[in-house]
């Protein structure tokens, strides 16, 4: 009898979109020891499909093709060494989003973007909290929060305008929208503009 889940998959997979699938292939190898368990690809060679296996999860990749677009993903791995996976990931040229640190939820983690605008979170969780516990540190969080870092966002909102060919008065646009889609304060000021024009 078919299982009607494959085996090694769950029920959510993700599932990446790039204009050039095989550099996110080659960095999940090098950076994160993925293995390609399949790749189909297309009479003009370009990856039709590829399913990759990244510390025994299941990640499926195709390149942008026809009416199917390219657009980057988060994706939060769960690793035994977030520190030595980070430095992995940057060797392998992953541009370093956030550097390794303790959060209040319990996990370590950073946070590192592929050249296709992919930002992969790498975690090592470090306590286990209770529910209380971790609604405590959340409103103690929410409550000494700061302003964006103003280098993270104009930085990943540019590498979108450079791999979409977003006009950058558009991906400004945006910016109130991915603020407060992520609940933080970000105000659209002159500094930021100006980061955004002068980042390439």
């Amino acid at each position: 009898m078919v299982s009607p889940i494959p085996e090694g998959f769950t029920a959510v997979t993700p599932f990446l979109i790039a204009n050039d699938a095989q550099k996110v292939i080659d960095f999940a190898t090098k950076a994160l020891g993925a293995h390609t368990v399949s790749c189909l690809r297309h009479n003009d060679g370009t990856i039709w499909n590829a399913e990759l296996e990244v510390f025994g999860a299941k990640v499926l990749i195709a390149g942008a093709h026809g009416d199917q677009q390219a657009f980057p993903a988060f994706l939060y791995l769960y690793v035994e060494d977030a520190d030595s996976v980070f430095k992995q990931a940057i060797e392998a040229g992953g541009e370093p989003l956030m550097q390794t640190s303790d959060q209040f939820f319990g996990d370590r983690y950073a946070g590192v973007m592929d050249s296709q605008g992919n930002v992969w979170w790498i975690a090592t969780r470090k306590e286990n909290l209770s529910k209380e516990e971790l609604e405590r540190r959340a409103n103690e969080f929410e409550k000494n929060k700061q302003q964006l870092n103003l280098i993270f966002l104009p930085h990943f909102l540019n590498r979108f305008n450079l791999l979409y060919g977003v006009p950058r008065r558009d991906v400004l646009r945006t910016v109130p929208i991915v603020a407060d889609y992520l609940n933080l304060k970000v105000p659209l000021n002159i500094d930021l503009i100006i980061w955004m024009l002068l980042l390439n």
